[in-house]
């Protein structure tokens, strides 16, 4: 086929298919989902809007990061309380 908007030849990835859909949606459900969930309760995640100019998502994500080193300033690291799991910011 030729793409509407360019004209270019499109194609399909091999695994571009509906089962390989299928089982996206179903990891997304079983693992991305609950971490969403756990990360947002502790106040962890950030949540950036991706469809916004390349510029203004650099800015939010500069934005969140600086939130994040004033609200951790004067603690060492940011972590569960495991050595491990500790990441210094």
């Amino acid at each position: 086929g030729i793409c509407d908007r360019c004209e270019g030849q499109l194609y399909q990835r091999s695994d571009d298919t509906p089962e390989t859909q299928r089982r996206r949606i179903v990891v997304y459900f079983e693992q991305t989902a609950a971490l969403i969930e756990w990360y947002g309760k502790k106040r962890l995640l950030v949540e950036i809007d991706g469809e916004q100019s390349i510029s203004m998502v650099g800015a939010e994500l500069l934005m969140a990061i600086n939130e994040r080193r004033r609200i951790n300033a004067g603690h060492e690291t940011v972590g569960c309380g495991n050595d491990r799991h500790k990441v210094s910011l």
